[in-house]
């Protein structure tokens, strides 16, 4: 359904597409979005070892961390339970 679809007679419609395009606090009632600690373990190509923990929003976004600060690198990332 489009947006020229729409008539007033839905407004439970209307509601839903403006709460899209809110900024993420507005729709979900919290101001952070979710972090989740993780342990990250790096080798470099010389042999390094590296192994650090910290918050991402994701374990992509760790994998993209190391990457970023060691280069080519082998990384493990293991999300950390409570």
């Amino acid at each position: 359904m489009t947006a020229t679809n729409i008539t007033a007679s839905q407004p439970h419609v209307v509601a839903l597409l403006k709460a899209e395009q809110q900024p993420f606090a507005s729709t979900t009632g919290c101001a952070i979005p979710r972090l989740f600690k993780c342990r990250v373990r790096v080798r470099t190509a010389t042999g390094e070892q590296h192994s650090y923990t910290a918050m991402f929003k994701s374990t992509c976004g760790a994998v993209m961390d190391a990457l970023d600060r060691f280069g080519l690198a082998k990384v493990s990332v293991e999300a950390i339970k409570k």
